[in-house]
């Protein structure tokens, strides 16, 4: 069975080659190539990577005596034809039956945080995308996630922008909401609660979404300086008072604009958008593809062993 823990070693590489770059990656790309590319390769990988580690615990079941005369399989020829340690199929079973759980459960809550923002969406009005304004002394903006999704905004922050920066802030907040940046968020998180190795990615992902706004809101203005200034006033305003949420805002994980990493996003928009870089996107897709070929031609190999044993199994255990 080299070649399965081969399979398991290589799709477990592709992760930890694609989480270690993931913040390189979003310095060096576009914003939004930069999410994409990072999404689509952590749920792909984290993926296969579940499916090899399972097909190294089908041995434990494989080899059940119970399991195999449900199935009609031989359980003599299967020991045989699939000979992975009973110890190290056991393993992998416990370890996937935690990280499905683990998976499951953050999806869950990913989902429940969005019903809340709907919830909560709808009590402050009509018209996705609308601002509301509330009356606050803690400066602070953020984005409503949702299909009735809004741009919060307190009446300190507010105070604290002139008008052009206003623009820039308010226009931040709405890419969120038309890009649902925080389900590439949500999507990257379920892939690390799959596959650990995916971890950095979620922040990198995270402040992908934030430099992607970024640059919506630089378009929108038509002036990269000012956006800037706009996002380095507005993080000065929340690092001089302690930011105090709503409980129902914290819960819905609010896409918040003005704190993340303020000072490299402030340094980037003062420098010309990041130009693509076609290689980079093009190993990301890569290793995701080569993770998952890798998982599918193992999945194939030990179908193929099941056959055997079934096969076998019509020749000897008629009498079941």
């Amino acid at each position: 069975m080299t070649e399965l823990y081969l399979a398991v070693a290589l799709t477990f590489a592709c992760a930890a080659i694609i989480g270690a770059g993931a913040g390189t990656l979003t310095r060096l790309l576009p914003p939004a190539t930069a999410v994409v590319t990072l999404t689509v390769g952590a749920i792909v990988v984290s993926l296969s990577s579940l499916v090899a580690l399972a097909l190294l615990a089908v041995g434990a079941l494989g080899r059940n005596a119970s399991l195999a005369h449900v199935g009609h399989w031989s359980d003599s020829v299967l020991r045989t034809a699939y000979p992975v340690p009973m110890t190290l199929s056991h393993a992998a079973l416990v370890a996937v039956s935690l990280l499905i759980t683990y998976a499951i459960a953050r999806a869950v809550r990913s989902i429940g945080a969005l019903v809340l923002a709907n919830r909560a969406g709808r009590r402050l009005g009509d018209g996705s995308g609308c601002v509301v304004v509330i009356e606050s002394a803690v400066p602070d903006a953020y984005a409503l996630p949702g299909s009735t999704g809004r741009v919060i905004v307190s009446t300190a922050m507010l105070a604290t922008l002139a008008p052009g920066e206003r623009r820039v802030l308010l226009a931040h907040e709405r890419s969120h909401l038309a890009h649902r940046h925080h389900i590439y968020v949500q999507l990257a998180d379920t892939a690390a609660a799959i596959n650990p190795l995916l971890r950095p990615v979620v922040g990198a992902v995270r402040s992908g979404t934030e430099r992607w706004a970024d640059e919506d809101a630089a378009v929108e203005v038509g002036d990269r300086r000012l956006a800037a200034t706009a996002l380095a006033r507005a993080g000065l305003a929340r690092a001089r008072v302690r930011r105090t949420f709503l409980a129902e805002t914290a819960a819905v994980g609010a896409m918040h604009g003005a704190d993340e990493n303020v000072a490299d996003r402030a340094r980037a928009l003062l420098q010309p958008p990041p130009r693509g870089r076609r290689l980079l996107v093009a190993g990301v897709l890569t290793l995701a593809a080569l993770s998952l070929a890798i998982s599918a031609e193992s999945t194939s190999n030990v179908a193929a062993r099941f056959d055997r044993a079934q096969d076998s199994c019509a020749s000897h255990c008629s009498g079941w």
